[in-house]
């Protein structure tokens, strides 16, 4: 492996590790909103500026983990946490070894399924069922990066191609499905907001 893959990888880990650590302490210390979560409180919410959207995106994630970890949200936090510490313990053990940079990968993957999990989950709140479609093109994606070695080099851009078309079909079957849920009020045009910046967020880190 070489010097500057080794270091982007163990950047790499470190990034995810940090951010899977501010995940879980912002889920520790709003673990009792969490748990208590009201829609009525969320209702009242009204963006008249930056700082009420932000409230909005706040309450909105809220709302979402409320819906998921409501009944034990501090062992969530406490799990979290933990898998957060192994990522960096991870990037370590790529800085010192690299006798287990299969293991690791193979942990990588895994780890970025259970991120797709997670993802589509949060879009199932606005997309409903049309976010089990891009299972598809992240299969695609998984499988080219797996075996991306044992492609043509010369049809990479083809490749990249395809990818794109396939995330980008998927996104624009969920738009119909999102214009649906919105006249049907059963999705608030807030909600979407809170939900692409919470995309944004992930895309930075």
């Amino acid at each position: 492996m070489s010097i500057k893959k080794k270091s982007w990888e163990v950047h790499f880990s470190r990034i995810i590790g940090i951010f899977i650590l501010i995940t879980g302490l912002l889920i520790l210390f709003n673990a009792p909103r969490i748990k208590d979560y009201n829609i009525k409180d969320s209702n009242d919410i009204h963006i008249r500026n930056i700082w009420d959207f932000f409230v909005a995106f706040f309450d909105e994630l809220v709302r979402i983990m409320h819906h998921y970890i409501g009944g034990f949200p501090v062992i969530a936090a406490i799990i979290i946490l933990l898998i957060g510490i192994f990522v960096l313990l991870i990037g370590r053990t790529l800085r010192r070894t690299t006798n287990y940079d299969y293991d690791i990968s193979i942990f990588y993957i895994g780890l970025t399924i259970l991120l797709m999990i997670v993802i589509m989950m949060t879009m199932f709140q606005v997309y409903s069922f049309a976010s089990f479609l891009f299972i598809i093109p992240f299969s695609i994606h998984v499988g080219y990066v797996v075996y991306k070695n044992e492609l043509n080099p010369m049809n990479r851009k083809k490749h990249y191609l395809w990818i794109i078309i396939s995330y980008g079909m998927c996104y624009f079957i969920s738009q119909f499905a999102m214009n649906h849920n919105i006249d049907a009020a059963n999705v608030k045009p807030i909600d979407v907001m809170s939900i692409n910046l919470f995309f944004y967020i992930i895309m930075v880190f």
